[in-house]
């Protein structure tokens, strides 16, 4: 379905965003970030096609990659949770943990029942405490 439709629709930035989207849920991962890059070439302002962009990068150990798109898609969106919570979690693999906590702190001033950023900051807190008493 998707196949016939980018060749009637090759310049459509949400089709090829949910095209990306169907193919990170089959497992084709390489194939995924090759359309979310065409849907953001298509359409720089998109934060979620950003988003879902880093934690494919982040996910293969592109950090630095991953929080550009991180950052840039909160440029486009201040407010949008997921960026800044899995921001957090790339500073956290970087081992910034002050840069790390700010971005789940923010999370929560955005949406305080955010329970990943509540969890997250918890965990975070503990790994430092055991890290510091060796």
């Amino acid at each position: 379905m998707f196949r016939h439709a980018k060749e009637l629709q090759p310049y459509n930035s949400i089709l090829w965003y949910d095209y990306g989207s169907a193919l990170v849920q089959t497992g084709r991962i390489s194939e995924a970030v090759a359309c979310y890059k065409t849907s953001i070439k298509l359409n720089p302002q998109n934060p979620q096609a950003r988003n879902n962009l880093g934690n494919l990068l982040l996910d293969s150990g592109k950090v630095d990659e991953a929080i550009l798109q991180f950052r840039t898609a909160l440029q486009i969106e201040p407010n949008f949770v997921e960026a800044h919570f899995n921001l957090g979690g790339a500073f956290v693999k970087l081992g910034q943990f002050n840069k790390a906590k700010a971005q789940f702190l923010e999370c929560l001033r955005i949406k305080p029942d955010f329970q990943m950023a509540t969890i997250a900051l918890r965990d975070m807190d503990k790994f430092i405490k055991i890290k510091g008493s060796f």
